[in-house]
């Protein structure tokens, strides 16, 4: 049997942890989920495969770490953080496969309307898969806040 109230826990002390003071609707706003998704994730509410894979990608987690802490086990893949290296940042999409990310993908993601971000990755979405899809448009989103390109208003 499924637990959501367990995995609502995990989640929410996940987020704290990752982002200490910010509010569910500013973790919303990070993540492309809506805030009413998010309260629903965290008071132990169903809700999609989507957004259980973006969450798992924003937390660090492998994905199926949803999955498992419903059914009684541990997420896996808890670092919390994907490290950058040298410009470059891998994401892992389970099997083996990563995204990677690179400062050229960041800089040019500066450039681009929300609405160019998102019609990339529902292409992505469609041509490699969800994971690949909550990966970029993560990515895209925290490229849009770093400061050191102007932005395309």
């Amino acid at each position: 049997m499924e637990d959501r109230a367990r995995l609502g826990r995990y989640v929410m002390a996940a987020r704290k942890r990752k982002y200490p003071g910010a509010t569910r609707k500013e973790w919303s706003a990070v993540i492309g989920i809506s805030d009413k998704t998010l309260g629903k994730l965290e008071r132990g509410e169903y809700v999609g495969p989507d957004t259980l894979a973006d969450v798992e990608i924003d937390l660090g987690w492998a994905p199926g770490s949803c999955q498992a802490i419903m059914h009684g086990g541990e997420p896996t893949g808890t670092d919390n953080s994907t490290p950058a290296v040298a410009g470059l940042r891998e994401v892992p999409l389970g099997d083996g496969v990563t995204f990677t990310i690179t400062k050229e993908d960041r800089l040019r993601w500066r450039t681009m309307t929300p609405e160019q971000i998102i019609d990339e990755g529902n292409m992505i979405g469609r041509t490699i898969g969800l994971a690949a899809r909550a990966a970029y448009l993560r990515a895209a989103g925290d490229a849009q806040h770093e400061d050191d390109v102007p932005r395309k208003d």
